[in-house]
């Protein structure tokens, strides 16, 4: 007698708009059941970096927004199968579209020194630091492993304008990764001529989370996702034979154990840029401990373990 085969199982650790956008593919483009699919996060909402949340009594977080410009083909494709939270008829990416249509971002000032306006027609790039830009264009992500981007340039390029403008609107500081600052620049430097008015910057109509996490959520949860919030996984464990390898367990701070089938699916987000960031209040700042995040301790252990998942440092 045939027996009904049990259908895979895909989970999808951390709960940020990688997870959401994948489990958004899994069941548009590869029709799996939404109610196969399983999302943990280690807080109580989902959303990651793109949130915005609190009230008028306790104050509002929003701990980063993205950058969206009009190429981001990939997002708009996935912005396509989503309503707008005000127009049901209307995309998310037509709501966006149209919203920046009406609100165009065209900043006056970007630099302020002393309390004054700086000239910031000139981005202060000598040909030293054109060099340096061009040398890191040309270097292959195996080159750069292990460098900054201190390593990658002399100190005057860190006092220029265009360092000043490009690393306030993408968050970087000298000792970030030289590989991230290599693909930032081939992603966005066709917005160089505006940089310094911060145009082609598409923005959402309200925040982020607002904007873009809560109706991709609900998509989701109407195609029976299941959402599985303050779940955080604290190891994996991978079983290799030969050149295959497979999650086979999944471990939780409750110290809850799942077994995961050789047929199901995993997919880990690791290096969360905003996990373990504190809160502070209308009255008092942010606690300064660098206490590390459950994605960051979850990618140690793997990349202690395993070949394959690079270097967290």
């Amino acid at each position: 007698m045939d027996h009904e085969k049990t259908p895979p199982r895909y989970y999808l650790v951390g709960g940020g708009i990688a997870s959401l956008a994948a489990a958004v593919f899994i069941v548009r483009d590869a029709g799996v059941s939404g109610d196969q699919i399983t999302i943990f996060e280690q807080l109580d909402r989902v959303g990651g970096s793109l949130d915005g949340r609190g009230d008028p009594v306790d104050g509002y977080s929003v701990r980063g927004g993205r950058m969206f410009e009009e190429h981001f083909v990939c997002t708009f494709d996935l912005l396509q199968s989503i309503s707008s939270p005000d127009t049901a008829h209307r995309s998310l990416k037509d709501d966006i579209l149209a919203f920046n249509g009406d609100v165009r971002v065209s900043s006056k000032c970007r630099l302020l020194r002393n309390g004054k306006k700086v000239d910031f027609s000139k981005l202060g790039l000598g040909p030293r630091e054109i060099f340096d830009l061009n040398r890191l264009f040309l270097h292959t992500e195996r080159s750069l492993q292990d460098h900054s981007i201190e390593n990658c340039f002399e100190d005057a390029f860190f006092k220029t304008n265009f360092w000043l403008m490009w690393s306030t609107m993408f968050s970087f500081q000298p000792w970030h990764s030289a590989i991230e600052m290599r693909r930032y620049l081939k992603r966005f430097i066709h917005l160089l001529p505006g940089v310094e008015r911060i145009e082609g910057i598409l923005r959402t109509r309200y925040n982020q989370y607002d904007s873009i996490i809560a109706p991709i959520q609900q998509w989701l949860a109407g195609h029976g996702v299941h959402f599985e919030t303050q779940a955080q996984v604290t190891d994996v464990e991978i079983v290799e034979a030969g050149q295959s390898r497979r999650v086979s367990k999944l471990f939780f701070e409750d110290n809850r154990i799942i077994s995961v089938a050789r047929s199901d699916r995993v997919y880990l987000t690791l290096g969360s840029m905003t996990d373990a960031s504190t809160l502070g209040s209308n009255t008092s700042p942010p606690r300064r401990n660098d206490t590390e995040g459950g994605a960051w301790q979850l990618w140690r252990r793997l990349a202690a373990r395993y070949s394959g998942f690079g270097n967290p440092e």
